[in-house]
């Protein structure tokens, strides 16, 4: 139930109340009055408890993915450090192959 639904119940209930109140029957039309207050109040307060919970879902469900992010950005930060060591070693090989090769051509 959204706080419109709970405005518009509460105006619709008010506008009926205020339209059975007939001489002689006001202490019932207040009593009716008093009740319906109480179930809007209720309604009321039911939907904050609600929006709030819904806000905390909503909190938590963000939180989490944040934390995957985060997760899955650490994975790839090592994921990249391991392939740049991979390529500098590889790297460095080629360099000592051409090296081996340039003595032998050198001494050759």
């Amino acid at each position: 139930m959204s706080a419109s639904t709970v405005a518009f119940a509460a105006t619709l209930a008010a506008s009926t109340i205020a339209a059975s109140v007939t001489p002689g029957y006001e202490i019932e039309a207040t009593l009716t009055a008093l009740h319906v207050s109480r179930t809007v109040a209720a309604a009321a307060a039911a939907t904050a408890a609600e929006t709030a919970l819904a806000a905390a879902e909503v909190a938590s469900a963000v939180a989490a993915a944040a934390a995957r992010a985060a997760s899955i950005a650490s994975a790839t930060e090592i994921a990249i450090e391991h392939e740049v060591s991979w390529a500098a070693a590889a790297m460095q090989e080629v360099a000592l192959a051409t090296e081996r090769q340039l003595h032998e051509v050198a001494e050759g």
